[in-house]
C-alpha cells in the first residue's frame, strides 16, 4: 500500500466516521508498514491467509427491493484512482495483483456480499449507493454501482 493510498484511505475512513457515526468498519492492515520486523511477522502471520482481501469491510447487510435480495457486508478494494486499476475500456487491468484481487471479490460476492475497487474519490458515492440500496433513495435504476468494473463478475442478483 502506497502512503498515498493510506493516506487518501485514512480520510476516507474519518470522513466515514463523521457522516455515519454508528456505522462500522474494518480496515484490512496487509500492505501496512510497520516500524519493528517482529509487529510486521505478527500481522502477517495472523493474517496468513487474507492475501487479495479487500482493504475495507463494512459490516452492514442491505436489503434491495429492487432485486429482493440482500447483501451481507460491503467491502471496497481502494486504489488512488480509477487508472490504477482500470483501463480506459473500462476493463480491470491485466496485472498479476489486481486479478488476485478480482479473484477475492468474486467469491466474497458468490457468499452475498458487495465488492468492488473504489478509487479515492468514488469510495464515498460507492458507499452512500450501497447504504441507499433499500430502494427508498435508490439514485440510480441498475442493481450495480455505476461505477463497477465487475458486474458481471461472481454473484449476480
Amino acid at each position: 500500500m502506497s502512503k498515498l493510498e493510506r493516506t487518501e484511505q485514512t480520510q476516507f475512513v474519518n470522513e466515514v466516521r463523521k457522516e455515519y457515526p454508528d456505522l462500522l468498519l474494518r480496515v484490512h492492515l496487509d500492505g501496512m508498514r510497520f516500524a519493528n520486523e517482529r509487529d510486521k511477522k505478527y500481522v502477517r502471520t495472523a493474517q496468513h491467509n487474507t492475501q487479495n482481501y479487500p482493504d475495507l469491510f463494512i459490516p452492514n447487510p442491505v436489503w434491495s427491493s429492487l432485486t429482493d435480495n440482500c447483501w451481507h457486508g460491503l467491502f471496497i478494494e481502494f486504489k488512488t484512482s480509477r487508472s490504477k486499476y482500470a483501463t480506459l475500456k473500462n476493463e480491470l487491468r491485466k496485472d498479476e495483483k489486481l486479478q488476485g484481487q478480482k479473484a477475492c471479490m468474486v467469491r466474497l460476492r458468490k457468499q452475498g456480499y458487495y465488492c468492488d475497487f473504489a478509487g479515492a474519490e468514488e469510495a464515498m458515492d460507492l458507499l452512500k449507493w450501497y447504504l441507499n440500496l433499500d430502494g427508498l433513495y435508490m439514485p440510480f435504476s441498475d442493481h450495480w454501482w455505476p461505477g463497477s468494473i465487475l458486474k458481471d463478475e461472481g454473484f449476480l442478483l
